[in-house]
């Protein structure tokens, strides 16, 4: 597509007065003190994050953990939830807590979510009740970006949200059965960072950000030594980034530019916003496609992702707000979207078997690894990534960025500040921009997922096999309120427009004859020979689909490294091809058989086999699908 709006974000704030009240989260009249205390009240503050003492992150009976639904949230996904919900109620204990119908959330402040516990200083749920992991269910529609960020500060908060409850139920039973069967992965990291020509937004983060972290988490983050990879930045081509996420190790970092879509283009912004891109892009020289980035749609359903957690450095990575967080120079602040959402692709990633993703709001900028002046400050990602490493929950280990949030602010608070020896800033002083920029791009780095969940990693004796989940029947399809199907209604046909976008992004518009409501469409004139046609094209189509099923092509690679195999032209580049079988229509078999020392390779071949088998049943499942679908269709259409 050629209108793809792609960047790491300008600097900007807003007007003056409005950052008194944004400091923090908070306005000054809020906090009950005169406005000169405010600075030193906020300065206070910045030491006395997260839990308190004598409270253990490690253990959720200590701890606690909390879910916070939407007070009109269907009930249908807190039913799909149940597994996980009752898993951390085991764990927690009395210190566990469901936020639901009329404790749910409908748009109280901070200060009156948590009620008598107060608004702030460090966290004990055994005194305030309170527990430290939160885990948000809903939009960020239902439950605004604003108020995740302000209750982060102090606890360890997530959010997921999905559009069926089929997905929050796979998201639920993948964490509780990576935790309860005991899934342990193999000690393995890989940090993907696109250096893409003509582009010094991706080499700055590449050389001052994913290459630095693969060195420190491969020779100094822990005591346990990790196996780290860090591919060439000219391999990470889609097809690699695709490769990576169909067998993804423990921990996976990526560094690149996230898509952007206009306000105008609602469907393909929350289809596509914070998609990555890979490093087929050339800038300046190559037409922006999303053919370039790694999108939800691009991950195989066999994708093996199951206790993984994910940290994307890329705009909109996340999700985006309805507004924009950053301001031009000398701008307003512009609405970007019709609504806030959460990202396409860390949904993807989580109802593929991710545990969770660390991933960025709105755009995300250089100042969180980088000074003005140009010097890596790394230690609020390496901070992170040692927590992680060692064990803590991921919420736990997002502490670093609160703390580099707070420390900001607090900052902006003094700048603010006319003490009366300083006079008052203007809005757009270099300091108070450079402030803001850097306290929001701190702030804007959320987890998707359950808080509590964590690394599974142990030794290699000690790895085991994926783990059985448990599905149930909630998990295999789409559970949905009873639908009101209403009566059959004549419409007076009438003149509307449609648009159509294609590949080039370009519209079309044209009229057509508006259709009756009725189950059986009746179509005349000039429309019927389109009808036509698009039922003589439907038929090609699905011609050509049983053409290419009447063969069964099942190859089997193998390699010591899977990041260094590239899939090019349905071959994997840098694999060791070891089975291949090619079976016809007619029964004719033709099998390469593998060999290990001079004899049939038997535990290979049991697993090659095993894909043809499924190969075979998967070909006759399909030429059943696309017969049913033809009769369907053409029984639906009668033209006249």
């Amino acid at each position: 597509m050629e209108d793809l709006t792609v960047g790491i974000g300008t600097a900007g704030t807003p007007a003056a007065v409005d950052l008194t009240e944004l400091v923090r989260g908070f306005d000054a009249t809020s906090t009950g003190l005169p406005l000169e205390a405010v600075p030193e009240f906020v300065n206070s503050k910045k030491d006395h994050l997260g839990p308190a003492s004598g409270v253990d992150p490690q253990k959720l009976s200590s701890s606690g953990w909390g879910v916070l639904f939407a007070a009109d949230e269907k009930p249908e996904v807190i039913k799909a939830l149940r597994p996980l919900l009752d898993w951390r109620k085991a764990q927690a204990g009395p210190l566990y807590r469901e936020y639901v119908g009329e404790k749910g959330y409908k748009g109280q402040t901070k200060e009156e979510f948590l009620g008598d516990a107060g608004g702030f200083g460090p966290v004990d749920p055994s005194l305030n009740g309170i527990p430290y992991y939160l885990l948000f269910v809903g939009s960020p529609e239902q439950i605004p970006y604003k108020f995740q960020y302000l209750v982060d500060v102090q606890y360890a908060v997530g959010r997921i949200h999905f559009d069926t409850p089929t997905e929050y139920r796979l998201y639920a039973e993948n964490v509780v059965a990576a935790e309860k069967n005991n899934l342990v992965l193999a000690r393995k990291a890989v940090f993907y960072g696109t250096a893409n020509e003509n582009d010094s937004a991706t080499a700055s983060s590449r050389k001052g950000l994913i290459e630095p972290l693969a060195e420190y988490v491969g020779q100094e983050a822990v005591e346990t030594k990790w196996d780290v990879a860090c591919p060439e930045a000219e391999r990470l081509t889609k097809a690699a980034m695709v490769e990576l996420m169909s067998d993804t190790p423990a921990l996976v970092m990526v560094a690149t530019h996230g898509a952007e879509f206009p306000l105008a283009d609602k469907e393909n912004q929350k289809q596509f916003n914070g998609s990555l891109l890979s490093q087929d892009h050339r800038f300046d020289k190559d037409t922006l496609r999303i053919e370039s980035f790694l999108t939800a749609n691009d991950l195989p359903e066999t994708a093996r992702l199951h206790g993984s957690i994910f940290l994307l450095f890329a705009c909109f990575g996340g999700g985006t707000p309805m507004f924009e967080d950053f301001v031009e120079k000398g701008g307003t602040r512009k609405q970007i979207a019709n609504e806030a959402f959460l990202a396409a692709l860390p949904k993807r990633l989580l109802t593929g078997g991710a545990l969770a993703v660390i991933a960025h709001v709105e755009r995300a900028w250089t100042t969180s690894f980088e000074t003005k002046a140009g010097k890596n400050q790394l230690q609020t990602f390496r901070d992170t990534l040692r927590q992680l490493l060692l064990g803590f929950p991921v919420g736990f280990a997002m502490e670093g960025f609160n703390i580099t949030w707070a420390e900001l602010t607090a900052s902006l608070a003094s700048e603010i500040f006319n003490d009366g020896e300083n006079p008052n800033k203007p809005a757009d002083s270099p300091r108070l921009r450079s402030l803001w920029e850097a306290m929001h791009d701190t702030r804007n780095f959320c987890v998707i997922g359950d808080p509590a969940v964590r690394l599974l990693v142990g030794d290699e004796d000690k790895v085991s096999g994926p783990v059985e989940i448990e599905r149930s029947a909630m998990s295999e399809e789409t559970v949905t309120a009873p639908e009101q199907v209403p009566e059959p209604v004549e419409v007076e046909p009438k003149a509307f427009e449609t648009t159509v976008l294609n590949i080039s992004g370009r519209e079309q518009t044209g009229t057509q004859s508006n259709p009756t409501g009725q189950t059986e469409v009746s179509v005349k004139g000039g429309l019927g020979s389109a009808l036509e046609n698009m039922v003589a094209a439907i038929g090609s189509t699905m011609e050509a689909v049983v053409n290419g099923l009447t063969t069964v092509d099942v190859q089997t690679y193998v390699s010591d490294n899977v990041t260094d195999v590239v899939l090019k032209d349905d071959v994997f580049v840098g694999g060791k091809l070891r089975a291949w079988t090619h079976l016809a229509m007619n029964g004719k078999t033709v099998n390469l058989v593998p060999e290990k020392d001079g004899k049939l390779d038997e535990a290979l071949w049991g697993l090659h086999m095993a894909s043809v088998d499924k190969a075979v049943a998967n070909r006759s499942e399909m030429i059943k699908m696309t017969a049913t679908a033809a009769s369907s269709l053409l029984s639906a259409i009668k033209v006249k």
